[in-house]
């Protein structure tokens, strides 16, 4: 139905009034002349519109509104008889295949199954395969068999067709069992420290390793441990997010000395599974959460709980020495390092996430455009690194092989890995639940998924099959020679005569005797038989002679053409007679190299004929000798050298690990630090995993009195083999590195002086891999020592223990009065006093009250800063400063009269009072400025709740002040901002663009008799208007919004508006 149509827009509408159309045959039928050029005109059976180009006429359809040019090279999927110039997309048949997803879709091209043919691909060169020969992802090639005789194979990295070489058959006939055999757990060596034969080394007993002692090779008990000793073998475990009891650190635990271990929260282990007589573990946390070790906690096993004074809690960074008493059956604790209560050095490298200026060395953490991303869980949150969407490029992923795609073969679930391609001519499927490269099969296609519909037209009376020789694409059969349709929708056989005889559509069948000759059976291979070549009954097949000299022989079961083997000429078969003549004293044989003909042979270099219709061997000389014609050899002493001995594998030694006579074999060190024992009878390398029970660190040192700081120092005297370093000081010193680590290295470091010793923590003076990684400085006071571990992970010394005494410095100690907190004073001494005291019982921390009343309690001081992050949420939660009452500049938050109520005030006093308060009282902003309200963050400011409000809701809503009439004042001018206010009188929002105030939205300002101005008067009388009013963004039903066309990007063309004389608004029925 028709309905008022109002424009606003601030650009001129032209339509064309002398032109009305009802179809396209009549557009384009319409006389026009030049100054119709760029004139629109509306199509009324599809509601489109066209702008005239040229007076041929070419009409072209606006763009936004229904329709499209006819005349355009469109390529459509069916051809259509509206367009003129479109074109149809086509697929070559049997090669490719076209798939229309619908409107909106994707036309999807394809390649048909089989599609791409031998002819398709670029043509090979002879006798050649398609291949990739050099290593590494590339384009193939063809790989050329250039002469006869040679096979497919790899060498020096490449593959090519080449003879068998040597390297390609099996080494080392010398195997084991031609040695002579071995005593029972021995190895064969020379134990004396001189040069001679080799003989057995017996490992006698359990529990004995392959040493020097006294300048001999034997089997012993290890009584000393190297003095250079370094614990290896660190794990690091999943984070634990739980206590855990009878806990079993995942990884080589069995064989690790040192445990990193982080937790997501805090937790508590009762009990360490792995305990043997004397096993020392090293636990270090090297998360941020506290893991505490549970004093003789019942929720583990006996066997596998810690025997402590008390809990044990190590914070982030602390480490606990253990050793395991197999006398109690307990974990006990040799060493502990423990954090300093101090703060964090600012000048340490910090990894932040927004630069800060009281920090001197922090690094921010950035993360890789597009690739990763980082999530900033907040105060005591995680950093939580991701991958970006579509953040891994093809060059961000692992090269793969030649022609691969990544994904997992195998029906389980786990790492994937390239899938090759490794012919051509296959298509990735899963068959037998398996993802691999190969031929689709029959069961690839669904049943019935191929229509007739799908088939190409056919012509009448024809069938679908294949006359063409050879293998190829389906053809269309006619019915002659024999084959006929019945007229009802079938075919059958015609009579048959001659050889076979059948009435028509009979199967009743008749051969003639002899009627089948040779021409009469199906064609054969070239240079092939007829037989069946399988073991089993079934049809029979070419059998296919394929290469020139050979038979037909059965061979494996199975009947082939090869070549004569031994197995198909009976013994005795061969005469001498048969065998060509050959010259007095020669033997038969083969010396050319490579495989051949026989040869004749003559019988130099240690053989000769006897002269009596024989040969013998000559005598032996060298290494073995033995008389000529006699087997009898004897071995020349010191004949047989390393060289001449078979081969062994990596790091092994020859021996006999079985505790029983035998042949010796290879004993293979697997791993390194493992050493050779006897362990429950039987020779291996293994790591050791128990200790001699007198075990001790020896090789100390007392290097010279040092006198000033030292940066990588490295202790005088035999340092490298050193485990205990003795230092004294002339005067009060820091070293700020120490030389020599190696994974593991223990040493520890006694101040044997009467000045102090300070190791340094993270001191920039010394080189990286030489500095102390000890969250504080460690200050050694006289006659105090550290255990000091070299981790090779971080390349940092930590410290593993430290002891007290005395008035020195350290971690660790006790103070005798109870509840104190101990701290290192000025004098870098543990103590503590009753200004600073834990209530252990009522759990209050009192800061200069020797008995707090109440969580914690800080008073006594004349003036204080006390700053707390404070996240009670409770419903008496109180955070109070408290002294005299009647000065300002106080913070109370309270329980009182207005529940989590906040006041702020001034010293001076006045009006400049901010309110928060809670409950059902007021949020008030006020000042005796005129300014009454800031809100200077570049962020939203938001004047209601943080949910959204129902429809129905009746408050929650922001009020703002409103005027009555039109606002006529001047504001006070604000940089970047803008004031807007709302006319309650006819319901307008006003704002101030710095000049005047302007409507927006609104929805009765839609008449153009109050926006249009007139511009001049055009030779046809009609009066061209130009809208200058704001674009209508909030119209009622039914009207018409309309944007402003861009002259300048031709995105819709302009038109002018014209207006007929005398009327007072446009109305278009709709």
């Amino acid at each position: 139905m028709g309905q008022h149509k109002d424009i606003t827009v601030a650009k001129g509408i032209h339509i064309v009034h002398a032109f009305e159309f009802a179809d396209a045959t009549a557009r384009n039928a319409a006389s026009v002349v030049t100054a119709d050029i760029g004139k629109v005109a509306r199509q009324l059976d599809d509601d489109s519109f066209y702008v005239l180009q040229n007076t041929t006429p070419t009409w072209a359809q606006i763009s936004g509104v229904t329709g499209a040019p006819v005349g355009a090279s469109y390529v459509v999927i069916s051809l259509d008889a509206t367009l003129t110039a479109e074109r149809r997309l086509q697929a070559e048949a049997s090669v490719l295949s076209l798939t229309d997803s619908g409107a909106n879709g994707d036309i999807t091209v394809g390649v048909l199954a089989n599609g791409i043919s031998n002819a398709k691909l670029r043509d090979s060169a002879g006798t050649s395969v398609i291949g990739k020969a050099t290593a590494g992802s590339g384009d193939p090639a063809d790989i050329v068999a250039g002469v006869d005789d040679r096979v497919l194979s790899r060498a020096g990295g490449a593959l090519a067709f080449t003879l068998i070489a040597t390297a390609m058959i099996a080494a080392n006939a010398i195997d084991d069992t031609k040695l002579r055999d071995s005593a029972a757990t021995s190895v064969i060596g020379r134990s004396a420290g001189s040069f001679g034969d080799p003989a057995d080394i017996a490992a006698g007993a359990d529990n004995t390793v392959l040493q020097r002692i006294g300048g001999s090779l034997s089997f012993a008990v290890l009584d000393t441990i190297p003095e250079d000793l370094s614990l290896t073998g660190d794990i690091t475990p999943a984070s634990l997010a739980a206590n855990t009891n009878n806990y079993t650190p995942p990884g080589a635990y069995a064989t690790s000395s040192t445990v990193r271990q982080a937790s997501s929260v805090n937790v508590n282990i009762t009990g360490l599974t792995g305990g043997v007589d004397g096993r020392v573990i090293l636990f270090h946390n090297i998360g941020s959460n506290d893991i505490t070790l549970t004093n003789q906690d019942g929720a583990s096993t006996a066997a596998n709980r810690f025997a402590l004074s008390a809990n044990l809690t190590l914070q982030g960074d602390e480490s606990a020495f253990l050793q395991y008493d197999s006398t109690s059956l307990r974990w006990r604790l040799a060493a502990h390092s423990a954090t300093s209560s101090e703060a964090a050095p600012r000048g340490a490298s910090y990894v932040v996430i927004a630069l800060d200026a009281t920090l001197t060395a922090e690094r921010r953490l950035q993360a890789e455009a597009s690739v990763l991303t980082l999530t900033d869980g907040g105060a005591n949150g995680d950093i939580t690194v991701g991958v970006a969407v579509n953040g891994i490029s093809n060059a961000k992923l692992r090269d793969s092989v030649a022609t691969s795609v990544i994904g997992r073969a195998g029906g389980t679930t786990g790492d994937p890995a390239d899938i090759a391609a490794a012919v051509d001519d296959r298509v990735l499927a899963r068959a037998a639940g398996t993802l691999s490269f190969t031929q689709i099969s029959t069961a690839m296609v669904a049943d019935d998924a191929i229509t007739f519909a799908k088939m190409q037209d056919i012509a009448t009376d024809r069938l679908l099959g294949r006359d063409t020789a050879a293998t190829g694409n389906v053809e269309e059969l006619t019915v002659t020679g024999g084959v006929e349709f019945t007229g009802a929708g079938g075919i059958r056989r015609s009579a048959l005569t001659g050889d076979v005889t059948a009435a028509a559509g009979s199967n009743a069948t008749t051969i003639a005797a002899n009627a089948v000759s040779d021409t009469k059976l199906r064609d054969s291979a070239a240079r092939s038989v007829l037989g069946r070549s399988a073991a089993t009954g079934g049809d029979p097949a070419d059998i296919v002679a394929g290469a020139d000299d050979t038979v037909l022989a059965r061979a494996g079961g199975t009947l082939a053409f090869q070549a004569i083997s031994t197995a198909m000429i009976a013994n005795d078969a061969v005469t001498f007679a048969k065998i060509q003549n050959i010259t007095t004293d020669r033997l038969l044989g083969r010396d050319t190299a490579a495989s051949g003909d026989t040869e004749e042979i003559t019988v130099a270099g240690g053989l000769e004929f006897t002269g009596a219709t024989g040969i013998q061997r000559s005598a032996l000389t060298g290494d073995v000798t033995a008389p000529a014609g006699s087997n009898a050899t004897t071995i020349a002493a010191d004949a047989v050298d390393d060289t001449k001995l078979r081969d062994s594998v990596a790091t092994s030694v020859i021996g006999r690990s079985a505790g029983s006579t035998g042949d010796p074999a290879d004993i293979v060190a697997g791993a390194d630090f493992e050493v050779l024992q006897r362990t429950g009878g039987t020779l291996s390398f293994s790591v050791i995993d128990t200790i001699p029970e007198d075990f001790a660190l020896t090789g100390d040192i007392t290097p010279s009195s040092l006198a000033a700081n030292q940066n990588n120092y490295t202790p005088s005297g035999a340092y490298t083999t050193a485990s205990t370093v003795r230092q004294a000081a002339s005067a009060a010193v820091d070293i700020t590195g120490l030389t020599g680590g190696a994974d593991g290295r223990l040493v520890l470091f006694h101040n044997i002086g009467t000045f102090d010793i300070t190791l340094k923590d993270q001191d920039g003076a010394s080189t990286a891999a030489n500095r102390f990684a000890l969250n504080a400085d460690i200050v050694l006071g006289a006659d105090h020592a550290a255990v000091l571990q070299y981790d090779s992970t971080s390349s940092r010394w930590r410290a593993a223990g430290s002891t007290v005494g005395g008035t020195g410095g350290g971690i660790g100690g006790t103070i005798a009065t109870g509840g104190l907190i101990a701290f290192s004073t000025a004098l870098d001494v543990i103590g503590g006093n009753t200004k600073f005291k834990w209530d252990d019982v009522n759990e209050r921390l009192g800061v200069g009250k020797a008995v707090p009343a109440f969580t914690i309690d800080a008073v006594d001081k004349a003036s204080s800063t006390i700053q707390l992050f404070w996240g009670k949420n409770g419903i008496n939660s109180q955070l109070q400063v408290t002294g005299s009452t009647a000065q300002k500049q106080r913070i109370f938050l309270s329980n009182g009269s207005a529940s989590g109520g906040f006041e702020m005030q001034t010293v001076a006093g006045g009006n400049d009072l901010h309110w928060l308060i809670d409950g059902a009282n007021d949020l008030i902003l006020k000042t005796n400025s005129v300014i009454r309200g800031r809100m200077t963050s570049g962020g939203n400011h938001f004047l209601s709740g943080e949910g959204g409000l129902a429809a129905s809701a009746t408050d929650g809503f922001p009020y703002v002040t409103s005027v009555a009439g039109i606002p006529t004042g001047t504001p006070t001018s604000e940089t970047n901002m803008s004031p807007f206010v709302l006319n309650r009188t006819d319901n307008i929002w006003y704002f101030y663009d710095g000049a005047n105030w302007v409507p927006i939205g609104n929805p009765a300002l839609v008449d153009l008799q109050l926006m249009a101005e007139q511009t001049g008067v055009p030779s046809n009388a009609a009066y061209p208007v130009t809208v200058v009013a704001p674009i209508i963004t909030d119209a009622n039903d039914g009207d018409l919004k309309v944007a402003a066309y861009d002259d300048t990007t031709e995105e819709g063309r302009s038109f002018d508006l014209f207006i007929p004389p005398g009327a007072t608004r446009i109305e278009f029925q709709w």
